[in-house]
């Protein structure tokens, strides 16, 4: 779990654990859009990350669980 000060404009590249992207989704959780991503860890290893801001503040959480078990993580944070 990350959590960065929001600063102006776009959000920045987090320190994301996932090395290559397999797969993108946009999903609204409590009125707030959140970036799904799926993909690889440098030992291959299959992750799932949540990207998100919120009250001033960028959010990324990177889990090696199941899609399910990261959004029960995410929307806990919201």
């Amino acid at each position: 779990i990350l959590q960065v000060k929001q600063g102006e404009g776009d959000m920045p590249a987090l320190k994301s654990h996932i090395r290559k992207v397999t797969q993108e989704s946009l999903l609204s959780l409590d009125n707030v859009q959140v970036k799904l991503v799926t993909g690889t860890g440098a030992d291959g290893q299959t992750l799932n990350g949540a990207y998100w801001s919120s009250g001033g503040f960028y959010y990324e959480v990177v889990t090696s669980r199941a899609v399910h078990d990261l959004l029960t993580m995410v929307s806990s944070m919201l």
